[in-house]
């Protein structure tokens, strides 16, 4: 997909907060709801692989803006 500066920094900054709303979710998941279900343990290690792999997309847009801005 292709995409300008302006909606790769938009991109950005709602990857960051998808990212930080997801480490949200995991912390109060596992403070608070460990316990609730045997799933449980199981939904956060696919909440984990989602954040996983939503950081790692996250770093590669920043790497990337930071270098068009460096243009």
């Amino acid at each position: 997909m292709k995409m300008n500066f302006i909606e790769l920094k938009n991109f950005i900054e709602d990857m960051t907060a998808e990212v930080s709303n997801l480490k949200a979710a995991i912390e109060y998941t596992e403070r608070f709801l460990m316990d609730e279900s045997p799933l449980v343990p199981q939904h956060i290690a696919e909440m984990k692989a989602d954040l996983a792999e939503m950081t790692e997309e996250l770093e590669g847009a920043t790497e990337y803006a930071e270098r068009l801005a460096a243009y």
